[in-house]
């Protein structure tokens, strides 16, 4: 009994400082529906305290239990110096009358697709603590590195910096491990299998914001219809392939990456300052959860840079705003970790960067054929991997070809085309056999963007009326 009431302690923790955090950025909570405030404030909260203790780690600061209240004491009394309102008034402008609303109003088809999501968490989170960590990944590199953190009370051990120790990944971030000791140190043991819960809660954080992000452009039965879709990709439930039950850091960079990159979408339809707030700061822990991360960053910014060049409005002065914060914030959030990864050991065949040069991408042209089959394969013959959301969303892309390439949607389809394109870059320099290789990691590395195709998905059917979903009943028109 107490290991689980310690387990809440820390998840509780979490949501405290994540709702404090994002009020102080929103100003005002009425804004926000309790989803999008459930979902954006654990990321806050998780993302805040592992960054923190990270770095309070680089500052040769031990990561005890005593040093981990203090560090959640400052994230909370930080939010509430800074917030002129009072807090408990402010707090009680939540739109939780959204929830009951939503409850009370609900078609019968509408139930059916939150019974649907509602089965999905449920099956997630009964698989995620009935059993330890027991995938390769899980337990050999973010595992162990959570435990060399745990028992060493700080990132400066020969686990991490000396070569000869067996853990071919020293240089990957640091947020899944920081976020798995951090349990281990409220729990005051080592427990792979309470360790896990964090992965559910990145699962309903994920569905929790898509539908939120989708409520403030699209219709309630058509936001449900699209959550349920995302809810049941196999990709992101299954245990082999990165998805929430296999313990490694994919969904969860899912999440950080998708909140980043649809408030930055979301920005582009307000101008308002505080989304690309949010956004640079979920970019700081996309950059801090995997490798991959730091790409989707740079294409992000790529992507809103051209954006912004085609559009008349916002004004010079707010774009070149926007564009400091999302580019400065993420990097200065993240430059204790760049500046100790230049002094981590790192395996030559695993230097993708120093594997990037003109010779080897001559020489893995002849690989493209092959590549590109993999990428077929996996996109549309896929079926118990991806549903049929390979054959939608092109499916949908071609009949709204006009609509698609327009500014805004530009901002979704860039990252998600360029991202595609660096993995086939990535597979083309590879030392390794390509059969061993992207055989089993491509589903992974996919994964990574299809929130974002998803919701991307969504739009484009509501564009294009494919079908139109109301209160009562459900129509169908060009389909």
């Amino acid at each position: 009994m107490m290991d689980v009431l310690r387990v809440l302690l820390f998840i509780v923790s979490l949501y405290v400082v994540g709702i404090l955090v994002f009020r102080l950025i929103m100003r005002d909570l009425s804004h926000s529906s309790i989803f999008e405030t459930l979902a954006v404030s654990f990321g806050l909260g998780i993302g805040l305290l592992t960054t923190g203790a990270f770095v309070l780690n680089y500052f040769r600061f031990p990561i005890a239990l005593s040093t981990v209240f203090l560090l959640i004491l400052f994230l909370i009394c930080v939010p509430v110096i800074f917030t002129k309102k009072n807090y408990l008034s402010s707090l009680r402008k939540i739109r939780i009358k959204g929830l009951f609303s939503i409850i009370n109003d609900l078609s019968f088809f509408d139930k059916i697709l939150v019974l649907l999501i509602l089965l999905f968490i449920g099956f997630v989170f009964l698989s995620s603590i009935s059993q330890p960590l027991n995938t390769f990944d899980s337990r050999a590199h973010w595992g162990l590195t959570a435990k060399i953190l745990y028992h060493n009370k700080t990132v400066y051990s020969d686990g991490l910096f000396d070569v000869d120790r067996v853990h071919p990944h020293k240089d990957y971030p640091l947020l899944i491990p920081y976020s798995e000791s951090l349990v281990y140190t409220f729990m005051g043991k080592v427990d792979d299998q309470w360790v896990r819960i964090i992965f559910p809660f990145f699962y309903l954080s994920l569905l929790l914001y898509i539908y939120s992000i989708q409520r403030r452009f699209f219709s309630r039965s058509h936001s449900l219809v699209f959550t349920a879709v995302l809810a049941g990709l196999p990709s992101l439930t299954i245990v082999s392939g990165g998805g929430v039950l296999s313990g490694y850091a994919d969904v969860p960079l899912s999440f950080f990456a998708a909140v980043s990159f649809l408030y930055c979408y979301t920005w582009l339809h307000s101008y308002e300052k505080k989304y690309i707030v949010l956004a640079s700061l979920f970019f700081i822990f996309t950059i801090f959860t995997k490798n991959e991360g730091s790409v989707l960053f740079i294409i992000m910014v790529f992507s809103m840079f051209l954006v912004l060049l085609s559009l008349r409005h916002p004004t010079v002065q707010q774009k070149s705003i926007a564009m400091a914060m999302l580019f400065f914030i993420p990097l200065v959030g993240n430059l204790p970790w760049f500046i100790m990864r230049t002094h981590l050991p790192v395996y030559s065949e695993y230097n993708y960067t120093g594997l990037l040069n003109f010779r080897s991408v001559a020489e893995g042209i002849s690989r493209l054929p092959m590549i590109l089959i993999y990428f077929f394969k996996e996109f549309f013959l896929s079926i118990h991997r991806w549903s049929f959301f390979g054959l939608l969303i092109t499916f949908s892309g071609i009949i709204a070809i006009k609509k698609l390439f327009r500014n805004h949607n530009l901002v979704l389809i860039m990252p998600l085309l360029s991202y595609c394109a660096v993995l086939v870059l990535i597979y083309m320099i590879t030392p390794f056999q390509l059969n061993d290789v992207i055989s089993g990691a491509l589903i992974r590395l996919l994964t990574h963007i299809a929130p974002i195709g998803v919701f991307l998905l969504s739009k484009l059917f509501y564009d294009q009326k494919f079908i139109e979903f109301k209160i009562g009943r459900t129509s169908f028109r060009g389909l």
